[in-house]
């Protein structure tokens, strides 16, 4: 056991594989480090091994002390890596009702979007509802944003009559229309659906259509032009929230439509004045205006802190 410990230290995995049998507390913390290693070198067979007694050995920790927030979290990859989606799910939501963490929050959201991604014949109904669920957590989780913008997310979607449709997945449900639609340039479609996800839930639909929009419009799966429909839409319907505001503002900004970006960034700030990327961008949009004196106060605005800095 101290032979595997202290191999698993420098790195050399086949050492500690050879020394798997024997056990001990030593090898089982590196259980999980050693589950990711030879998982990364396409051992399949010892990375099932290693992240079986991971998750074996993090569950008796829970037992003991079920606020380990550690021990949970690694049990949960442990069971993610090991595609127990369910129980990796049920580890992290026993630990949100005992102490509502944020790190939980974000790892329920990762698992929900990770469960979509890895599996794409799940029923309709489960899909919009994992992802729904996984948008109440975290709002702004790429994995669950990204299943959104799935076209077979929107095939879920279709095949789901609204009639039947329960609560939990019509979020989802309705953000997977909005897409559909927007890609096909129908401004009207996509409020209906908005405006339905609103009168359901009208905080998470807030938020989930912002963070869709900026993710769409600005992130790695860039499409400006059919994001724009969603961001308008949401403009329409809370035309004076700052984050609806803002959404509109950063796309505008990018399609160098600057006079209406600026108009929108600035009543945005208003309520977001610590915001950089409304800065940022109220910086570029204000150059091109000719605007250098107020480019150059947004610029120092949207510049990083000290304190940001120092943590990069």
């Amino acid at each position: 056991a101290l032979l595997a410990g202290l191999y698993s230290k420098t790195g050399e995995w086949d050492l500690v594989k050879k020394h798997l049998p024997h056990g001990g507390e030593a090898v089982e913390e590196v259980s999980l480090s050693a589950a990711r290693q030879f998982a990364m070198q396409g051992d399949q067979e010892a990375a099932w091994t290693w992240a079986r007694r991971a998750a074996t050995h993090y569950l008796s920790k829970l037992k003991s002390n079920p606020k380990d927030s550690d021990a949970r979290i690694r049990c949960a990859q442990a069971y993610l890596m090991l595609k127990d989606f369910a129980r990796s799910l049920e580890v992290l939501e026993e630990g949100w009702k005992l102490e509502q963490l944020d790190l939980y929050r974000r790892a329920v959201a990762q698992v929900c979007g990770a469960w979509v991604k890895s599996s794409p014949t799940l029923d309709p109904p489960r899909r919009l509802a994992l992802i729904d669920r996984g948008l109440t957590y975290d709002a702004q989780n790429q994995l669950v944003l990204e299943a959104i913008l799935d076209n077979s997310t929107y095939d879920a979607a279709r095949s789901v009559l609204p009639a039947t449709m329960p609560v939990e997945g019509a979020i989802a449900r309705a953000l997977a229309q909005c897409v559909h639609h927007s890609r096909r340039n129908d401004p009207s479609r996509v409020r209906a659906e908005l405006e339905n996800a609103f009168s359901l839930r009208p905080d998470m639909t807030l938020a989930a259509a912002a963070n869709l929009a900026t993710a769409w419009g600005l992130g790695d799966r860039s499409d400006a032009n059919s994001a724009r429909f969603l961001a308008e839409a949401l403009l329409q319907l809370r035309p004076t929230n700052p984050i609806a505001q803002r959404v509109m503002g950063l796309i505008l900004s990018q399609q160098k439509q600057d006079l209406e970006a600026t108009k929108l960034l600035e009543a945005a700030a208003g309520s977001m004045p610590q915001d950089k990327a409304i800065h940022q961008a109220l910086a570029v949009s204000y150059e091109r205006l000719g605007e250098h004196d107020l480019a150059r106060h947004h610029r120092a605005l949207g510049e990083p802190t000290a304190a940001a800095t120092e943590s990069n």
